[in-house]
This record gives C-alpha cells, structure tokens and sequence, in this order.
C-alpha cells in the first residue's frame, strides 16, 4: 500500500465499507487486493489506482477475476507461487464493464470528496456488479464461454476431452495466430496433434 497523499484516501475508502463488506462476504485482504478461496477456484478482487495520481486527488477502479489453480498449472509458466494478484486470473473484468453502459469505471477523489460516501458507493456497485460476477465465473462453464479459445482447450484437456481441447487449439491458432508457437509447443508437450 502506498504512503501518499491520495494513497492514504483510496485506502480510507476501502476501509471504511468496502474491506469490511468483503471480509463478510469471505475474503481476505492483502494490501489493495482480496481474496476468498473456493475448492477449485479462487476469487479476486483488485483497488487500482490511477498511475496519473498525484498530491492528494486522483482515481481508482475495481479489477475482479477468477483463478483457477489447476488450470495455470497445465499452461502458465509464470503463475504466482502464493495467492494470485488480478493479473493472473484466468478471467478478469474491470467493474466498469459489469455495470450499466458497460463502460470503463474509474472514482475520483477531488479535493472535497469525502471518503465515505465514496466508500459507500464503491462498495455498493462492487455487491451489485463485482459478486453477482464471482457467482457466475464459480461455474467453470461460464468462464470457457468467456476465455480465449487456447485457455478453454486447457480446460478441455483438464476435464479428460482431449477432442475438443484439440478442436479449440486448432480454432485458437486463427484467433490468435501470434500465439501459434506456443499453442502448438502445447500441444506436443501433452500429446496433441494439430496436424
């Protein structure tokens, strides 16, 4: 956590409501980042501040993600060795793609903003966007929907289809042929031909 000016603010919004709103809900905070652990999955839930803050004012935003262990485990190679930051996640969002304009989403905190009722709204639209989301990506199904095709083939060959994680790897090299090298490194590496 950072020790600035606005540093100091954005961490008073989130422990005003928001770190005890998710402590009930199950989470565990580390610094700007909580955590609530499930049997195969772990949800996350991220404060980023602006890179642009500066003095006492700037802006925040919510990043959410799932991660699953045993996915990153089959593909990357620079998965966390403790609990995972949002960037690891296997499928993250920003809270303002959640909401209502699915648009980006980012609180200000002028010079007379009060930390409270900024507190109070941040925590509200993270009950109503953020954890109806986590409930939905806890259904391994809703997150293949949602990941790139070469993610839902490690998915594919995690749950023993080994058919359909090569019918994805063969679409994910269209989708992203600047992955082709890797995609099928992959593949060799767990007895897959792309041919």
């Amino acid at each position: 956590m950072t020790s600035t000016a606005i540093g100091k603010r954005i961490n008073k919004v989130i422990s005003t409501e928001l770190a005890p709103f998710l402590k009930s809900e199950g989470f565990r905070r580390k610094g700007r980042t909580f955590h609530r652990l499930h049997d195969n999955h772990i949800d996350v839930v991220n404060v980023q501040g602006s890179k642009w803050n500066s003095g006492s004012t700037g802006e925040f935003t919510i990043n959410v993600g799932v991660y699953y262990p045993t996915i990153a485990e089959l593909y990357d190679p620079f998965r966390p060795d403790g609990l995972p930051d949002e960037y690891h996640c296997t499928l993250r969002e920003r809270i303002g793609m959640l909401m209502t304009g699915n648009r980006d989403k980012w609180w200000k905190l002028g010079r007379f903003t009060s930390e409270e009722k900024l507190s109070h709204e941040v925590t509200n639209a993270t009950r109503d966007f953020c954890i109806p989301w986590l409930a939905q990506m806890a259904d391994p199904e809703s997150v293949k929907a949602r990941v790139p095709r070469f993610v839902a083939a490690v998915f594919a060959y995690a749950d023993g289809d080994v058919t359909k994680a090569r019918e994805l790897l063969i679409d994910s090299l269209g989708e992203a042929p600047v992955n082709a090298d890797r995609t099928r490194a992959w593949a060799v590496d767990h007895g897959i031909d792309l041919a």
